[in-house]
């Protein structure tokens, strides 16, 4: 019952990301004759499965119901269901057993082994039976442990085992086959990203699930000790349900993904460079944190009340035990993701990352502690307004919603306001923290929000004076003009503020890599698209270039330079490779290609390779604590290498 409704919640969004998968894996693969084959073979395969499944399920529920003696409607009725059932079966199973006889023929072949059409379908028939497993639990311990007294609809314990046989058989065998070769083929690159894209949204419903039913047995279990119960006991065996299903299906996939990252492996490389994890860790993050400032905005609301007069104290953990178990289970999984995600970071070789992710962290907070300080001070100062303007507001019900504001601004304000002073911790060390992604989405971001909401509350406010202007004011005109005018003074100012940062952004960026010179060989077209790159990350650098073959020229851009990228063609001359193997500042060698060999490695395109290597200057230039502008000359940053790419 639970499990069917949370999969039509989460449903439209799985729907989505399904076809938008299959896109993706298509332009990772060349489209060709073979490539559409293989679609059509495992397209056929899975639906041909997902046919036998619904039929196997429905012919053993049958079963099990005789058995237990729990058969479901008039005989009429049972005999529909199983002939629909045997008919799925009889249609399903040879559809999928033909077309996965064929998948599995060329299996052998290195093109079909490593082809990321195989892997989506592999990993999405482990998604969906680990999903019907995850609810199907739920439902079996729910109805096990379900209150003495309370019926079930007849056949509900039959049709859970049923599943739980059906597709536990089903995911163990496509386990097997996924994981004979997973150290081989899922190394890195498409495959490598459809495995993590299967742990994230199992460990996603795993935890959510475990979560909601950690929450409310707490809750329960609170009110029950406060307030004893008279009659029927809570329906503990549901919330048990959900905590014991979502653990069992979140814990294992949680420890095999740290183990991916963790332990020495050939998978371990590409898994530490995932910004997928990243995402996956920020997300929860934030929903944490905003579950938690709810819970917390809440509870410090009924405090208020009490002072107010508005309740007794003994109101404020009665009706609130749902507000401290949404804490008590919202804060740890919140702590123990952002140090998952803190030390993920030092575990990848891209030595950005740890920067990344605390940046990550501290801009999810304070944009989550802004949007709460929107509507907590906007409905704080409205209260006031209206308080102010309304003769007989005092003693007319103003305790809850000045409670309701208080309590939301007292907590957004502190949370908002730590963030705030990280982040510009960030920017006073580093200049080049005006440049980096996540402060640009997050400046533009506040801003856009700012003025949205500034333009909505400005033109209600206008329309309440407008209407007194023509004679036709609302019914409650003091209530109006408050709160319009009281969430449009703080939009007003969340707009100009972030106005601010965006100009003062502006203005720093023209000096960062300032007193830097960078050395440039590479021949054109990239030459030109590395020299661009370079002037747009890091404006105030000095960028020389010179030709492959350009010898003097390259002596001289290599004179007091700071820093060199040179392409892999330029490394094979021998004159440019004596002259770098002397230069003792950062190196960056960007893998081209190179006539007469064949290059393994990369598949990034020309301007990839030019925006990587500038961001990489721009990056470790920005790891000193006054930046790069205050180095002295001909001090070397620690560069060296590739520095490598982040992985999806």
């Amino acid at each position: 019952m639970f499990g069917s409704n949370v999969i039509g919640v989460l449903a439209p969004g799985l729907a989505v990301l399904a076809p938008v998968l299959l896109i993706w894996v298509i332009t990772r693969e060349r489209l060709s004759i073979a490539v559409v084959r293989r679609l059509y073979v495992y397209a056929a395969a899975f639906l041909g499965l997902q046919l036998a499944a619904v039929g196997a399920r429905g012919v053993l529920s049958v079963l099990l119901e005789r058995l237990s003696a729990s058969v479901v409607g008039s005989p009429e009725e049972e005999v529909q269901r199983l002939s629909l059932a045997v008919a799925l079966l009889i249609v399903g199973f040879p559809l999928w057993g033909f077309h996965w006889s064929l998948a599995q023929r060329g299996a052998d072949r290195s093109e079909e082994r490593h082809s990321p059409v195989r892997r989506l379908y592999g990993y999405a028939v482990l998604a969906v039976s680990m999903l019907v497993l995850l609810f199907s639990s739920q439902d079996l311990i729910g109805g096990v442990l379900r209150p003495s007294g309370l019926d079930l609809t007849p056949g509900w314990i039959p049709r859970a085992i049923a599943s739980l046989l059906i597709y536990g058989a089903i995911w163990a065998y496509h386990w097997r086959v996924m994981g004979a070769d997973r150290a081989v083929v899922e190394a890195a690159d498409a495959p490598a990203t459809l495995r993590r894209w299967y742990l994230v949204v199992v460990q996603a419903f795993g935890l959510a699930t475990a979560a909601l039913g950690a929450t409310n047995l707490i809750s329960q279990l609170l009110r029950v000790w406060l307030v004893p119960a008279i009659g029927q006991a809570p329906p503990f065996g549901w919330m048990v349900a959900g905590l014991v299903a979502g653990l069992a299906v979140w814990l294992p996939h949680h420890l095999w993904a740290r183990q991916l990252v963790r332990r020495p492996g050939p998978l371990r490389e590409d898994e530490a460079r995932s910004t997928l994890r990243q995402v996956y860790a920020a997300v929860v993050i934030t929903l944490t944190a905003a579950a938690a400032l709810g819970a917390f905005a809440s509870l410090l609301r009924a405090v208020l009340l009490v002072a107010f007069g508005g309740m007794g104290w003994a109101s404020v953990l009665e009706d609130y035990t749902l507000a401290i178990a949404t804490i008590l289970v919202a804060v740890p999984i919140w702590a123990y993701h952002r140090r998952q995600l803190a030390e993920e970071a030092l575990l990848a070789d891209i030595p950005a990352r740890p920067d990344t992710a605390r940046r990550v962290i501290w801009y999810l907070t304070a944009a989550v502690g802004l949007g709460a300080l929107f509507f907590g001070l906007g409905g704080l100062v409205y209260t006031l307004l209206q308080m102010v303007l309304t003769s007989n507001a005092i003693g007319a019900g103003w305790r809850e919603p000045l409670s309701t504001y208080l309590a939301l601004s007292s907590v957004a304000l502190p949370i908002y306001a730590v963030a705030a002073r990280a982040i510009e911790s960030l920017v006073r060390r580093s200049p080049a923290e005006e440049r980096t992604l996540a402060r640009r989405i997050y400046l533009y971001g506040a801003l856009l929000f700012g003025i949205s909401a500034t333009i909505v509350t400005g033109v209600m406010l206008l329309r309440v004076i407008l209407q007194f202007v023509l004679g036709a004011p609302p019914p409650n005109p003091a209530i109006d003009l408050s709160r319009w005018l009281g969430y449009f003074l703080v939009a007003a100012a969340i707009a100009a503020h972030h106005a601010v940062l965006v100009r003062r952004t502006g203005r720093t960026v023209v000096d960062i890599g300032r007193g830097t010179i960078v050395a440039v060989v590479a021949d054109p077209p990239l030459q030109q698209a590395i020299a661009d790159c370079l002037r747009h990350e890091l404006p105030g650098a000095e960028v020389r270039v010179s030709g492959t073959r350009e010898l003097e020229a390259t002596s001289s851009a290599l004179a007091g330079a700071d820093v060199l990228i040179l392409t892999l063609g330029a490394l094979l001359e021998a004159a440019v490779a004596e002259a770098a193997a002397r230069y003792a500042g950062g190196r960056i060698l960007i893998p081209t290609e190179v006539a007469g060999y064949e290059l393994v490695g990369t598949q990034a395109n020309p301007e990839a390779l030019a925006r990587d290597a500038a961001r990489l200057v721009r990056e470790r230039l920005g790891r000193g604590t006054e930046g790069a502008a205050a180095r002295p000359r001909h001090q070397h940053p620690p560069l060296g290498g590739s520095g490598g790419v982040e992985r999806k």
